[in-house]
C-alpha cells in the first residue's frame, strides 16, 4: 500500500471512531436525561401527596363549618343520652354495652313509634324489636351488641323494659312506677369549640334539651326563664336560648367525641365539662 493511501485510511478510521464515540455519548446522555424527566416528577408528586395526606392525618386542627354541621346532624338524630344523668365520662365500648347506651336505643325506638305516647292512656303494653335496637347501635356506635339485657330506669334503677330473647324485643314494664321522666330531645345547641386529631373528631357544645313534662334545660342546668313555663311552646324556649347563646360561659358543656371509619362518624365518648 502506498504511503499516501495508508494515511488516508488511518485518518478515516480515526474520524469514524470519533463519530461513533460521540453518537454513543449522545445516546447515553439522552437516555439518562429521559429517565430523569420521566421518573423524577412522578416520584416527587407521589411523595408530596403522601406528605399532605400524612400531615392531614396526624395534625390537630379546628373542624370546618361543614364538618361541624355534619356531626351535629348526627347528634340530633342519634345522640339520645339523657344529659341530666351524665356526671362522668361515658366511653363507648362494644364489649361493655352500658345501660345509658340501651336507654338511648329506647329513646330512639320511642321517637319512631306513634303508639308510644298513647300506651298509658289505652292501657296497652308497649315494646320495640331488637331490629330497631340493632339499627340504632349500628348507626350511632358502629356495631351491634352480641347480646342485649333489660333496660333499667335511670331514676330509680328498677327494670323499665325487660329483654325477651324469645320474642327478640324489649317489653315495657307496666308495673314500673311513673315519675315523669320522659324521653329527652334536643331543641337547640351552641358549639363552643371543636378539634380534629387524626380520625378523632371532638365537638364541645352547650345544649338546650328537655321535655314537656319536666321543663327545658341547658344541659344539666335548669333553664326556666321567668317569661316561660311548662306549657310554653318549644319554639319559645329556642328563641330565648338563642338570645342567651353569647352568655353561656357559666353553663356546663359536653365534649362529644367521634371516630371516622370509612366515611362514617360514630360516637366514641361523651364527657361533661364543668
Amino acid at each position: 500500500m502506498k504511503k499516501g493511501t495508508k494515511g488516508i485510511v488511518i485518518t478515516i478510521s480515526i474520524i469514524t471512531a470519533l463519530v461513533i464515540g460521540i453518537v454513543v455519548c449522545i445516546l447515553c446522555l439522552s437516555n439518562k436525561d429521559s429517565k430523569g424527566k420521566n421518573n423524577k416528577p412522578t416520584n416527587n408528586t407521589k411523595i408530596n401527596n403522601n406528605n399532605i395526606d400524612d400531615k392531614d392525618k396526624d395534625s390537630v386542627r379546628k373542624l370546618s363549618d361543614d364538618e361541624v354541621l355534619l356531626l351535629m346532624d348526627k347528634v340530633k338524630k342519634y345522640f339520645l343520652f339523657d344529659l341530666r344523668n351524665i356526671n362522668k365520662k361515658i366511653i363507648i365500648n362494644k364489649d361493655n354495652v352500658t345501660n345509658e347506651m340501651l336507654y338511648s336505643a329506647y329513646y330512639y325506638a320511642s321517637s319512631l313509634d306513634d303508639s308510644f305516647e298513647k300506651h298509658w292512656e289505652d292501657g296497652n303494653s308497649w315494646s320495640f324489636s331488637t331490629k330497631v335496637a340493632d339499627e340504632y347501635f349500628q348507626n350511632a356506635f358502629g356495631f351491634i351488641p352480641k347480646e342485649y339485657k333489660s333496660i333499667m330506669c335511670l331514676e330509680d334503677n328498677i327494670e323499665l323494659l325487660y329483654y325477651s330473647k324469645s320474642k327478640s324485643s324489649f317489653v315495657y314494664n307496666d308495673e314500673h312506677p311513673g315519675h315523669g321522666m320522659w324521653p329527652v330531645g334536643f331543641l337547640d345547641y351552641v358549639v363552643t369549640d371543636s378539634k380534629k386529631e387524626g380520625n378523632i373528631y371532638t365537638v364541645y357544645a352547650v345544649f338546650l334539651t328537655g321535655n314537656m313534662l319536666d321543663g327545658f334545660y341547658i344541659n344539666a342546668d335548669e333553664f326556666m326563664p321567668d317569661n316561660l313555663n311548662d306549657e310554653s311552646e318549644p319554639e319559645d324556649f329556642i328563641k330565648e336560648f338563642r338570645k342567651r347563646k353569647d352568655d353561656l360561659s357559666s353553663s356546663s358543656k359536653f365534649a362529644l367525641t367521634f371516630e371516622k371509619e370509612k366515611n362514617n362518624y360514630y360516637f366514641k365518648s361523651i364527657e361533661l365539662i364543668k
